[in-house]
C-alpha cells in the first residue's frame, strides 16, 4: 500500500450496534399502545432535520393511506424541522397515521423498532450536508426489521 501499511495486516471493521436488548412487558405494552391495531407500522429514529427528508416520508404516508388505511408512522427525534413537520403533518391529514415522538426510553425504542414491520430514513442532500452511514440501519437489522434508506 502507498502509506507502508501491508495489505495483509489491513482489517475491515464494519459499522456495528449492541446486541437487542429484552423487550420488558411495559415498553412492549406502550409499543403496542402507539401502534394499536394497525399495518404497516413504518418507523424512522433520526434527527429532524431537513437531510432526513422526513417532509417526503410525510407526503408518502398521505398517499399510502388510500392503499393502507391502518398505516402508521412513528417518528423519534427531535430538531430544527419538528414545528414544520407538525405543521405539514396537519396539511397533508395524516395527525392520526403520524406519531412523532422528541425522545424516548431506549427501551421503548427497542420496543418500537421491534414491533415494526419496517425502518425508513430516505435522506437526502441539503445545501453542503450529507448523510454518512446511518447506524440505525444495523440496529433495526438487529430486531429483523428490514430497512429503506437513501
Amino acid at each position: 500500500m502507498s502509506v507502508g501499511i501491508a495489505e495483509k495486516q489491513i482489517r475491515v471493521i464494519h459499522p456495528g450496534c449492541d446486541e437487542p436488548i429484552k423487550i420488558e412487558n411495559n415498553f412492549q405494552l406502550q409499543a403496542e399502545n402507539i401502534y394499536k391495531d394497525s399495518f404497516p407500522k413504518i418507523l424512522t429514529v433520526a434527527r429532524l432535520d431537513r437531510r432526513k427528508n422526513h417532509q417526503n416520508i410525510l407526503m408518502c404516508i398521505r398517499n399510502l393511506k388510500e392503499k393502507f388505511p391502518k398505516i402508521k408512522y412513528v417518528s423519534i427525534g427531535d430538531g430544527e424541522e419538528k414545528k414544520r413537520l407538525q405543521i405539514l403533518t396537519k396539511e397533508l391529514k395524516v395527525e392520526n397515521e403520524v406519531t412523532i415522538l422528541d425522545k424516548t426510553d431506549q427501551k421503548l425504542k427497542a420496543a418500537l423498532i421491534k414491533n415494526s414491520n419496517l425502518f425508513l430514513m430516505p435522506s437526502i442532500k441539503f445545501k453542503k450536508s450529507v448523510e454518512g452511514f446511518g447506524i440505525s440501519y444495523v440496529e433495526a437489522a438487529s430486531y429483523g426489521v428490514g430497512s429503506i434508506g437513501g
